[in-house]
């Protein structure tokens, strides 16, 4: 008897997505990210890195498939710890990581990632990590603060390190 062939999809490489508003302060922190990490030595080889702007629903067919994803976005620090004081590093698929609504956009990538779960039920074997850093306000028309982009270093390494 003839056995079935066995066609396995090929896995994407990693992905480093930076969300966010570049235009708009410190919201443009995920799109800071990205140039700094695109310039880094330490990036693995092969790993995508792109600036997705504000629409994580838009991303989902380039999420499947992926070896690992990291996302990175701010969200509304409420606390006070200061830009970029406060940097979560999650998985964004965990019960009752998007509870609440601390983030800078109307639909937090919480929200987006249970969204294309639902549509994409794959993307929940996916590797996934939400670097998220917190900022105290943002600012149409300006850009990243002195603070934020201080901190940059910061969130890198929380990137290198969610890739290894």
């Amino acid at each position: 008897m003839a056995g079935r062939a066995i066609h396995r999809r090929p896995v994407k490489p990693p992905l480093v997505l930076g969300l966010g508003n570049a235009l708009a302060g410190d919201d443009g922190i995920g799109a800071a990210l990205v140039t700094r990490l695109t310039a880094d030595p330490r990036l693995p080889p092969g790993t995508e890195v792109a600036w997705g702007g504000t629409d994580l629903l838009r991303w989902g067919a380039e999420l499947r498939g992926r070896e690992r994803v990291v996302l990175v976005d701010a969200f509304l620090d409420e606390g006070g710890e200061g830009v970029g004081e406060a940097v979560r590093v999650l998985d964004p698929r965990g019960r009752g990581a998007g509870q609440g609504r601390e983030h800078a956009h109307h639909l937090s990538p919480l929200h987006a990632l249970d969204l294309l779960c639902m549509a994409a039920p794959e993307l929940r074997c996916t590797p996934m990590t939400l670097v998220s850093v917190g900022v105290t306000g943002v600012r149409v028309g300006a850009p990243l603060s002195r603070e934020a982009d201080r901190r940059l270093d910061r969130v890198l390494e929380a990137v290198l390190e969610a890739l290894r």
